[in-house]
């Protein structure tokens, strides 16, 4: 083989090698965007309306927003009430829910008069639309006491969400069955909801309340 040829075929091989090089560094970049910062989630279900899933007029049943997570905020943060955040719960892993904290760590959240009180005070909700504002129902249990490191969560649309009140099970025993609870840790957290990125005319920041 002729010196020349040999030179070909070292300089196409170089050539491959630096594009498989580039293809593994953008997987690993895109990878870790993924895993440690941002990440696509689709909203499915009423459980958020009217703050999420809700447009054209009325509120998506089935898969609606998809929205953008901050994946990386709580590595630098601890959960606030009022936040939006994806989540699974503890018996649940492969199940993601979308809803706001509601009960912070070492809180006594009571359901009473569809109102929610936190240590004994009713509970400003303005993101509530008029169809759930003081609607809030109790099913079963009426009192929650949040342990230290977790969360009480809700849906805003309260006639159709399943949440904490029934332990993320779509039945009002729900907190009856085997290692069911109320709560989520920081460790079940998968991200805070940043963004609404698409029906792109309903494109927003996500805002929530202070707390």
């Amino acid at each position: 083989m002729k010196s020349e040829d040999k030179k070909k075929i070292k300089n196409g091989l170089i050539f491959i090698a630096d594009i498989a090089l580039n293809v593994a560094i953008l997987f690993v970049l895109v990878f870790s965007i993924r895993e440690f910062f941002v990440a696509p989630f689709q909203i499915f279900g009423p459980s958020m309306c009217d703050t999420l899933n809700n447009y054209d007029e009325e509120c998506q049943d089935g898969y609606g927003e998809y929205i953008i997570l901050k994946k990386w905020h709580y590595l630098f943060n601890e959960p606030e009430r009022y936040d939006i955040v994806v989540f699974h719960p503890p018996h649940k892993e492969d199940t993601f829910y979308i809803k706001r904290i509601i009960g912070m760590p070492g809180e006594e959240v009571n359901i009473r008069d569809g109102n929610i009180f936190i240590d004994g005070k009713n509970l400003e909700e303005e993101y509530l639309n008029e169809e759930n504002h003081g609607a809030t129902k109790a099913f079963v249990k009426t009192r929650f006491v949040v342990p230290n490191n977790s969360y009480f969560l809700l849906g805003d649309n309260r006639t159709q969400s399943t949440d904490s009140r029934t332990c993320f099970e779509n039945e009002k025993f729900g907190c009856e069955k085997d290692k069911a609870t109320s709560f989520i840790t920081k460790e079940n957290i998968e991200g805070k909801a940043w963004i609404v990125l698409w029906p792109f005319e309903y494109s927003r920041v996500i805002k929530t309340p202070s707390p």
